[in-house]
């Protein structure tokens, strides 16, 4: 929604909040861009700029949340690998849920692409459409499997 100053004004546009107390009486923290920056996106919008950091649809999706994972959570883990994005949970019907993606697996590549990061993880994710049909590679206790997943899609 909008941000507007005490005469009225509209300054920004809020894009988040605290998530308890948010735009109540006693919410005073809360995540906004200003109405210049927002501007500026309107008219590459307008212009239909192409660029990695403008996403018109929806992008690929598949349904973990994830963490990045390192040597010290993979002992404590007792993985067999140390290098990759560590799952915490599955959406149920997800791509990675029917993949056999499940908590504690350790995904190490999808789409040719390997990854160690989550940042990594996401952005090769957005890089396919919904309905992509993309290579997944992962760790469990029994073993490392690859399969190929359909993404799902949502709004970024």
């Amino acid at each position: 929604g909008p941000l507007v100053n005490t005469t009225g004004q509209v300054v920004g546009m809020i894009t988040a909040g605290q998530p308890q107390g948010f735009r109540s009486s006693a919410s005073n923290v809360g995540y906004a861009i200003p109405s210049d920056m927002l501007l500026s996106v309107i008219n590459r919008i307008r212009a239909h700029e192409q660029s990695s950091d403008l996403i018109y649809t929806q992008v690929g999706y598949l349904g973990v949340s994830v963490q990045t994972l390192d040597s010290t959570i993979a002992a404590q883990l007792g993985l067999k690998v140390t290098s990759g994005v560590l799952v915490t949970t599955v959406e149920p019907g997800s791509a990675a849920d029917g993949a056999g993606l499940s908590r504690y697996t350790v995904i190490t590549a999808i789409g040719g692409t390997t990854v160690d990061t989550t940042d990594a993880l996401g952005s090769a994710i957005k890089s396919h459409q919904p309905g992509d049909s993309v290579s997944l590679t992962w760790v469990a206790r029994d073993g490392s499997h690859t399969t190929n997943v359909t993404l799902g899609g949502v709004n970024p």
